[in-house]
């Protein structure tokens, strides 16, 4: 769905040149004190010749980290031109807004038709190139950024161009990007929190190659407690349905039969073998005792402290966000759902996370949308009914949900993690083990920087429960 766009006051805005006047905030000190380890990333992306790849936290403080080597760059240079891309059209906003507190007045505009944004980037290069300005700022998505037209203008310029990849990882699996990289930028700067593509050696290798090899880390274990919050983590097992259990038992013999049939190997990826994995999968996703276990939750904690709380569905089956926001709405919880319409406009962003914030609204619920692109350190406890095997996602969903809030006064956070088990009845078949190491991977490291990882009964103990049960016993 397309956003409502108040498109004529905006592109009138874009058309009224507004000259930058790039500062650091004095409120910022990135060198000393409790944010220094943000200095320590300028500094070793310095130290590299002005590229490199910054693996930082989520909430680590990458945006800020690269704003203050673009100031930096700009004292040695003398003029430069700084290109943004990121992912996502809520990442071009927040992109937007860090930028303005540093005094910069990007171009960042996506609703805005592409022949008046091609003019306006055209305009910031030649604002630099006849020193009317000594910095122009563009901002776009990775779509933009591989626009045949963009790449022509870019590549026309002699000046000084500063490349920054926000969520770097995302581009590794741009096939144009991959193939035919900008050849402009002579620095470049690429940010994540998880810059290493999961299966994907040549992705992660194309990356280091264009943008450099990672210069500094600044881990979660690192960041909680100097930017992050600690967490409390809550593991919840829970059993099949009996039709779910006859169900998971059809799709796991009908796998059996067909790696009998390979030989007992599988050494090639095979379509219906892959369809008949998901499907068995999807069975675990959304299984209905989650549901149920959600309801008891609530009803424990009870419907009126549930403030401030996310709650994260499956995006593989509508019927499970349906569900939850059916519940929500029976305990009297007034909730709001996060969708595309949302983070693509800014004023109705603003006033959900106002309402949020407030506890007029007590819970956001979403699938993936709330994965990359969208900051609501507002967020007290999460709720993860459904759980990707891909790394990157569900490190980015806890690093989302620790991020502090002053306006708040947030302290910690909450993760209820929802874990559904195979039915041991129907056997263990070497893709169920499979299934269940994938699933404790994500468990034991959620646990592992909790801060109740050893209480009785606590995560530790349920995590050591399965494994013996599923990879030991049998």
């Amino acid at each position: 769905m397309q956003p409502r766009v108040e498109s004529r006051e905006s592109e009138e805005d874009y058309l009224t040149y507004k000259p930058s006047e790039f500062r650091i905030p004095a409120f910022f000190n990135v060198f000393e004190g409790q944010y220094e380890h943000q200095g320590r990333a300028v500094k070793s992306w310095e130290d590299n010749g002005n590229k490199g790849i910054l693996a930082m936290a989520t909430g680590s403080g990458k945006t800020i980290s690269a704003l203050v080597a673009a100031h930096r760059l700009l004292k040695n240079v003398g003029q430069l031109i700084i290109v943004i891309s990121v992912p996502t059209r809520p990442l071009v906003t927040q992109w937007k807004t860090e930028c303005q507190e540093f005094g910069l007045n990007p171009i960042a505009g996506p609703e805005i038709p592409k022949s008046k944004r091609l003019k306006l980037v055209q305009n910031a290069i030649d604002n630099v190139e006849f020193n009317v300005t000594d910095v122009e700022t563009i901002i776009t998505t990775n779509d933009g950024i591989m626009d045949a037209d963009f790449q022509r203008i870019l590549s026309s310029t002699t000046r000084n161009i500063l490349f920054i990849a926000d969520e770097v990882h995302n581009l590794g699996g741009n096939r144009k990007f991959i193939s035919d990289p900008p050849n402009w930028g002579t620095a470049r700067l690429g940010l994540s929190a998880t810059p290493v593509r999961q299966y994907d050696e040549d992705g992660t290798q194309s990356l280091i190659e264009y943008f450099g090899d990672v210069v500094f880390e600044f881990s979660l274990d690192e960041a909680i407690g100097v930017c992050l919050v600690p967490y409390d983590y809550y593991l919840h097992s829970v059993n099949l349905s009996f039709e779910e259990c006859e169900r998971y038992a059809a799709l796991s013999e009908k796998i059996r039969r067909k790696v009998a049939r390979a030989g007992g190997e599988v050494d090639r990826p095979d379509s219906s073998l892959t369809v008949l994995l998901n499907q068995r999968r999807l069975v675990l996703e959304t299984a209905t005792s989650k549901i149920n276990l959600l309801s008891e939750l609530i009803d424990g904690i009870g419907p009126e402290n549930i403030k401030r709380s996310l709650f994260y569905t499956t995006d593989k089956d509508p019927k499970q966000l349906e569900l939850v926001n059916s519940l929500l709405t029976q305990r009297g919880i007034r909730w709001h759902q996060i969708t595309e319409e949302e983070t693509s406009n800014g004023h109705l962003l603003a006033r959900v996370m106002t309402s949020f914030s407030d506890g007029t609204v007590g819970a956001l619920t979403a699938k993936r949308v709330l994965d990359e692109g969208l900051n609501v350190p507002q967020i007290d406890t999460a709720f993860i009914l459904a759980s990707t095997t891909i790394e990157k996602q569900w490190i980015q969903r806890r690093g989302r949900v620790l991020r502090p809030s002053k306006s708040t006064g947030k302290t910690h956070a909450t993760i209820h993690d929802f874990l559904v088990l195979p039915p041991p009845e129907y056997g263990f078949d070497d893709e169920t083990r499979n299934l269940v190491k994938s699933e404790l991977v994500r468990c034991e490291e959620f646990a592992r920087l909790s801060r109740n990882r050893a209480s009785f009964g606590g995560p530790y103990a349920i995590i050591n429960e399965v494994r013996f049960r599923y990879l030991v016993e049998n």
